[in-house]
């Protein structure tokens, strides 16, 4: 939170904060807790989520997140959303990564609907739900998916939803997946791409601490994903 204080200070425009569960390069697994927080205590610096796992957590929870933070804070929040990684543990508490992803798929119009004022019907055979509070300021939330996968693209693309790309993804796959939006929304995508960055006064030191940095979020995500480290040689 200090940072975050020093961080408006210096003139910063946004901080990203990711929800990771159980992982110890990301100890944020509430960020919209942390946003609130420090919403309060600053003026002007944007808060971003990259992202809100909508594939493990239900689309209403979600809803009423973005709409309490963009009514707390307005102007000064945006929304990324993504299904969830595919580690054991989520697997074993939530779901295996292609159902969140399928739940995540389905969840992104119900939240769009909601966000514009509209109701909407948990199941066939009951009235709608209406989101509160609904307040013009949702319309002035951005939001963005985090997803290479082309039927997502489509959606967020349908729905007017921003892209996100993670760290570690491949350029190439950054740019294919904006080129897919664009031809299918005439526009291209409001883009959040997530990037390290390591600032030393020494160039090779920083290098250094940057590519070890790297090795070590690889391992520990190859452990998390498979239950056992990898081999030697093999995080490269």
């Amino acid at each position: 939170l200090s940072l975050v204080e020093l961080a408006e200070q210096v003139g910063l425009d946004c901080i990203w904060l990711t929800e990771h569960h159980g992982q110890i390069d990301s100890p944020t697994p509430r960020p919209e807790l942390f946003i609130a927080n420090a919403c309060a205590r600053t003026q002007r610096i944007k808060f971003g989520t990259a992202a809100l796992l909508l594939g493990q957590r239900a689309p209403l929870d979600i809803a009423e997140i973005v709409a309490m933070l963009s009514v707390l804070a307005p102007q000064r929040i945006k929304i990324g959303l993504a299904k969830g990684g595919p580690f054991l543990a989520h697997q074993r508490i939530w779901a295996a990564s292609a159902e969140r992803g399928e739940r995540l798929l389905a969840a992104l119009p119900m939240l769009h609907a909601w966000l514009n004022g509209q109701s909407v019907a948990l199941i066939a055979d009951e009235p709608p739900v209406a989101l509160v509070p609904y307040l013009p300021a949702l319309a002035n939330t951005p939001l963005y998916v985090a997803t290479r996968d082309p039927t997502t693209i489509s959606q967020a693309a349908k729905l007017g939803m921003g892209l996100m790309a993670a760290q570690f993804w491949p350029l190439a796959g950054i740019r294919a997946s904006v080129a897919q939006y664009t031809h299918e929304a005439g526009r291209p995508p409001l883009l959040m791409v997530g990037r390290g960055i390591y600032i030393d006064d020494d160039e090779s030191r920083a290098r250094e601490r940057a590519f070890a940095h790297i090795r070590q979020v690889r391992a520990r995500k190859h452990q998390a994903k498979r239950g056992a480290p990898p081999k030697a040689g093999s995080a490269s």
